[in-house]
């Protein structure tokens, strides 16, 4: 079981606790947690996006970052042994965007990314 406690205006730190674990979040590095057992830090983001799998995937995943038109403007394939990955952002203009995760052909969670 995940639960999610600090301030949403990032002014406490965030914790996430499982039944074993407990980790803090510094406020200036707020993480979005996903439904489908992963974590993006930072967000917003800079100069790069960090995605953690609380534990590796069955298959091969692809993960597609686009803009609010839906252009793809970088993607790549998280392997089925991985459980982190890093997307750098060097090129990436500020603004809202929008980072979808897919699994055999399915869109299986997208999450709203903030590139300053």
């Amino acid at each position: 079981m995940l639960r999610i406690a600090g301030d949403s205006n990032y002014k406490e730190p965030l914790v996430l606790y499982s039944d074993q674990t407990e980790n803090r979040y510094p406020y200036s590095s707020p993480v979005t947690v996903s439904d489908d057992g992963f974590q993006v830090f930072p967000n917003p983001a800079q100069n790069f996006v960090t995605i953690v799998l609380n534990k590796p995937l069955e298959n091969t995943a692809v993960y597609e970052l686009s803009d609010v038109r839906g252009e793809v403007l970088k993607s790549g394939v998280i392997s089925s042994d991985c459980t982190e990955a890093y997307i750098d952002l060097k090129g990436i203009p500020v603004g809202i965007y929008f980072l979808s995760f897919k699994l055999k052909d399915s869109v299986i969670n997208v999450i709203k990314l903030i590139v300053e």
